[in-house]
């Protein structure tokens, strides 16, 4: 604040306003993510339901050193997203033309076990 009025300057709250920063890069970061995947799945170049299944298994798991985007440790808590299925002995989300299926359920390729 200046003696001369009560406005606050940016450099009385130099946190605040790198955080406010860094959600405008974040949200042009989403949107340009977004951009990218439709461009790449119009051109046949990315599988979107694939897209999906990886978010969905990273989000499980908690994004981190010790996760692995591909391999869930335990059956999900939530639905699978749209055009996948979660592995019936790992929880692990893959896309459904990707699963296995025999008499106990459906499963990754690294669960499945023919019966």
């Amino acid at each position: 604040m200046t003696e001369d009025d009560d406005t606050l300057t940016s450099a009385e709250f130099p946190e605040e306003t790198a955080e406010v920063s860094l959600r405008a890069e974040v949200r042009e970061l989403s949107r340009t993510v977004r951009v990218l995947v439709e461009l790449l799945a119009e051109k046949g170049l990315l599988d979107e339901v694939e897209v999906r299944a990886r978010l969905a298994n990273a989000r499980r798991l908690g994004i981190g050193a010790e996760a692995h985007p591909y391999r869930a440790l335990s059956v999900p808590r939530e639905p699978a997203p749209p055009g996948t299925i979660a592995c019936a002995r790992c929880g692990t989300y893959v896309a459904e033309r990707k699963a296995f299926t025999n008499a106990n359920g459906r499963f990754c390729r690294d669960c499945f076990e023919p019966a």
